[in-house]
Parts: C-alpha cells; sequence; structure tokens
C-alpha cells in the first residue's frame, strides 16, 4: 500500500513539475515577434523557417524583410492569416511542425535532424508563443 501511494506522489510531483515548467516557459515567450523584434525568438523564428522551409535566412536575429517573407509563406502554406507576425497560432504551428519533424527523423534514423530538432525545441520552444 506504501508503494501504491508513493508512486501517486511522485507521480503527481512529476506532473506539477512539468506544469510549472510548461506555465514558465510561456510566460518567458514574446506575446509576438513581429518586424523589428530583436534577440533570441527571431533567431528561433528564422532556423526554423530555415528548418521547415529552406527559406534560406540568415539567423541574425534581427527581423527584417526577409524573415517577414518567410513568415508570410509559412503561414500561407499553413492556411493561417499572412500577417508575417508570429503570435499564438504561427508560434504554435511551428512548434508543431518542428516536433513532427523530430518524430519523423527519430522513426526514419536520421539522427542529425533528430539532434538538431531537439537542440531546436530545448532553445527555442519557450521563445515562441503558442
Amino acid at each position: 500500500m506504501q508503494k501504491k501511494w508513493a508512486l501517486r506522489a511522485a507521480t503527481l510531483t512529476i506532473g506539477a513539475t512539468a506544469a510549472l515548467g510548461l506555465a514558465v516557459g510561456t510566460a518567458n515567450a514574446a506575446s509576438t515577434i513581429q518586424w523589428g523584434s530583436t534577440g533570441q525568438p527571431v533567431r528561433c523564428v528564422q532556423q526554423a523557417m530555415n528548418y521547415l522551409d529552406s527559406a534560406g535566412l540568415s539567423v541574425d536575429g534581427q527581423f527584417g524583410q526577409n524573415t517577414y517573407n518567410a513568415v508570410v509563406a509559412y503561414q500561407g502554406s499553413k492556411g493561417i492569416q499572412q500577417d508575417g507576425q508570429v503570435g499564438p497560432q504561427t508560434g504554435g504551428d511551428i512548434k508543431a511542425d518542428i516536433y513532427n519533424v523530430y518524430l519523423a527523423a527519430h522513426h526514419s534514423g536520421d539522427y542529425s535532424t533528430q539532434s538538431t530538432m531537439s537542440a531546436w525545441m530545448s532553445n527555442c520552444n519557450s521563445q515562441l508563443p503558442g
């Protein structure tokens, strides 16, 4: 009986820790990444556009014309509003697509891509809204 309760307590602790981690990650994310934004969130968007759409962006952390164009093209491919901003919808779609690439790489044995996507998720999931 004690083992069962200890297991339940451990499960609740792990679940609460994971929920707290998600909440903190979301709190750190910019609400919208857009033209004129700078820094790590923009680098994450630029990397994602390169990974997902072969955008050929310079990963410089400056959200300008080329990043805007890449985001608009990505939004168009997803059938979402093409406003060039990375808000909750676009950010969520980017994260989901990166995760799907990670899973496909894992299942196919492409460990290089899997490692790249894993690093992006570790560094960038909390940087994007959504």
